[in-house]
């Protein structure tokens, strides 16, 4: 994981920098179009990236263009859509499950880019949030949504393996008739990995392998599509596991990370140069919108009750022995220590 102590300074200034427009967008987010909220949001994401020391290395990066899709992704880890904010240049959504309401930075993401959340022990809400998705789908043709069909990210500390995808995450796409980019991401759980050493450089791999038209899938079922998107996903997670440990040790090669850095900062530096134009315009409609939209009540997309919390701590131990098994079977099939 990268150092916290390292991380404080540049996370921190941009936090003071950003988050108060965040916060805003997050709490009332009918008062600004989702455009002016998908830019700063996407602004912020970038803004910690060179922090994290994340180099992402992209595949089929053609198939993510700027017609409406429903991205799905394997999940890895917690700091996911903050990454996928960080390439995703167009307006997109995520799904998320109902607990991440209480997480700082990740929730206000969520709602400023017209996420939903989902509440995994609510059949009749799922629909609903369903139904949701695909109407924002139709509603706008530039906006796009990334669903984690897992339902849950990898508890896997070893291989970082898949589970099994959810078919009724498949269900918006049928509704709005929206492509399906198959996707595949893979070194985000070392983001967050406190108990390894810091690096110089993070690669993350993020690959689009497919994209699926509404008239290649229609006539097939949501458990055949499932199954169909699963099985592209695993094969290139497969693939970018083997290659993982060849792109730690070059890029953490101290002349190469050199190189990453002063990559890094003028890329960034070229981007917040051409930002500056744009933040012109966006604080004119920002000013716009809010004289237009006068403040109202504070957006609440769901309520986190004391029983979730409950239900939450017991899910968690759940994961824990679920980790556990995962590195006792890895050590009686290699016979050392994980």
């Amino acid at each position: 994981m990268p150092s916290i102590l390292r991380l404080l300074g540049p996370v921190g200034l941009s936090c003071l920098k950003r988050f108060r427009k965040l916060s805003e967008y997050s709490h009332y987010p009918y008062r600004f179009p989702l455009d002016l909220r998908f830019r700063h949001t996407h602004e912020f994401a970038l803004s910690i990236m060179n922090p994290f020391r994340i180099k992402f290395i992209f595949r089929g990066l053609d198939r993510a263009d700027d017609r409406r899709a429903l991205f799905v992704f394997n999940h890895q880890s917690d700091f996911d859509p903050a990454a996928l904010m960080m390439f995703l240049d167009q307006p997109v959504g995520f799904l998320a499950k109902k607990k991440v309401c209480t997480f700082p930075i990740i929730k206000h993401i969520v709602n400023a880019t017209d996420g939903n959340y989902l509440d995994r022990s609510d059949l009749r809400q799922q629909v609903k949030t369903i139904r949701e998705i695909s109407e924002k789908l139709k509603k706008d043709p530039k906006m796009s949504f990334v669903i984690f069909p897992e339902g849950k990210r990898s508890q896997d500390p070893i291989e970082h393996s898949m589970s099994p995808y959810k078919p009724g995450a498949f269900k918006a796409a049928y509704l709005a008739k929206a492509d399906i980019v198959v996707c595949a991401l893979y070194g985000t759980y070392a983001m967050l990995q406190f108990n390894k050493p810091d690096r110089q450089v993070y690669p993350v791999q993020v690959s689009f392998i497919a994209r699926i038209t509404h008239e290649d899938y229609q006539h097939l079922s949501t458990v055949e599509l499932s199954k169909r998107v699963e099985q592209l996903t695993r094969d290139e997670v497969a693939r970018m596991r083997e290659l993982q440990p060849e792109l730690e040790a070059y890029w953490n090669r101290p002349e190469n990370a050199r190189a990453f850095r002063r990559e890094s900062r003028a890329r960034m530096h070229a981007y917040f140069q051409w930002r500056k134009q744009e933040q012109k315009v966006d604080r004119l409609i920002y000013r716009l919108a809010k004289k237009d939209h006068p403040k109202g009540k504070r957006f609440v997309p769901i309520v986190y009750t004391r029983e979730d919390a409950k239900n939450d701590r017991i899910a968690k131990r759940q994961r824990r022995a679920e980790r556990q098994r995962f590195i006792r079977q890895y050590q009686e099939k290699n016979g050392r220590t994980a």
